[in-house]
């Protein structure tokens, strides 16, 4: 543990509006759940991890060690994510058909009362944490390998788990070995073959392509070693010692629909009625989020999915609208489930 701060000492009282950081909290997260920094003896606060970044945890265990005061202007407190958390991880110790439909109800509840309703306090970047915290068992060196050769994208593919295994559930998958499966299939877009990250070049072709299908490609006319890498990236060739952590390597397959689009124009030119569900999610929210600077607001979490999917910019691209009725349908239909069921208690 890292050395404890002394908030009896007025140097080390945080300044208005800031916490002084909880060090556990944040290894429990990984993900900064708001801005943090380095508050110096003269007063001035340094930023290290923006809100949604991953932290690193060994340089802010020897700054604490050291005795320096870190600070965090807290955006969320995490509270629908533990509540994510706690009902889901109960779909890993459970068998029973039955039990397993329950939870997945106690899930979507929790789900659609702040992400479609609109009801109660939270912000989309706790969506980030608790798919990490939920379904996360990837190799600690190949993590490493990840977070090495493309932050950008891993803090990215974190969210885009994070609501994608969600909207999974909605559609009615339910047992926690698949959604544990199809999670990690979504941390691995936009990665090359080898697990190593597609280049600088290609990263700003892929946000090119973000706003515009085709535009990418374009990007890297004069590149043409980056523009074969760029066309070829979704393809699944991950080792054999990463698809070993998987309960069935089968569901990576996911991974080479992402640059798919419903109008037929995406890289392999297939259209929405050839397109799993599953493949209609990934496309989905792998145009929802921006490889780069996420920016976050306290309470927009506040109808995030209802508003994603009413508002898509592209829609005749990205959007499936079998998909999109489906989740209406079902978030909107869903029975009220009390928060302290006899059937949920662990």
């Amino acid at each position: 543990m890292g050395a404890k701060i002394d908030t009896q000492d007025k140097e080390k009282l945080p300044p208005e509006g800031f916490e002084n950081l909880n060090l556990g909290e944040l290894e429990e997260n990984i993900f900064s759940m708001g801005d943090i920094y380095w508050r110096k003896i003269s007063g001035k606060n340094i930023l290290l991890f923006k809100t949604g970044e991953l932290a690193d945890i060994k340089k802010i265990h020897k700054m604490l060690e050291k005795g320096q005061q870190l600070i965090i202007k807290r955006l969320t407190t995490c509270y629908q994510s533990k509540r994510l958390f706690q009902a889901i991880s109960l779909l890993s110790k459970e068998s029973d058909a039955r039990e397993i439909e329950i939870i997945r109800l106690k899930v979507l509840s929790i789900f659609r009362d702040l992400f479609w309703i609109g009801n109660g306090e939270g912000e989309i970047v706790e969506l980030q944490s608790f798919g990490r915290r939920t379904f996360f068992s990837l190799p600690a060196s190949f993590d490493k390998s990840l977070q090495s050769v493309g932050i950008d994208i891993y803090n990215r593919n974190h969210m885009m788990a994070g609501v994608g295994v969600l909207l999974a559930m909605v559609m009615g998958y339910s047992r926690f070995e698949f959604l544990q499966d199809f999670y990690h299939s979504l941390l691995l877009v936009d990665y090359r073959p080898s697990g190593k990250a597609i280049g600088f070049f290609s990263v700003e072709a892929m946000k090119k392509e973000f706003h515009h299908a085709g535009s990418g490609l374009k990007h890297l006319g004069p590149y043409p070693f980056e523009s074969i890498i760029f066309e070829k990236h979704s393809k699944v060739e991950f080792k054999e010692e990463i698809q070993k952590i998987f309960n069935d390597p089968s569901v990576l397959m996911v991974i080479e629909k992402h640059h798919e689009l419903m109008n037929g124009l995406g890289f392999n030119h297939l259209h929405e009625d050839v397109l799993s569900d599953l493949e209609c999610i990934l496309i989905f929210v792998h145009g929802l989020f921006e490889v780069g600077e996420m920016s976050f607001k306290k309470n927009d979490g506040k109808m995030f999915i209802k508003n994603s999917l009413e508002n898509c910019k592209r829609e005749n691209e990205l959007l499936s609208l079998r998909l999109k009725n489906m989740l209406k349908h079902i978030l909107e239909g869903l029975p009220n489930i009390e928060e302290e069921s006899e059937d949920l208690v662990a």
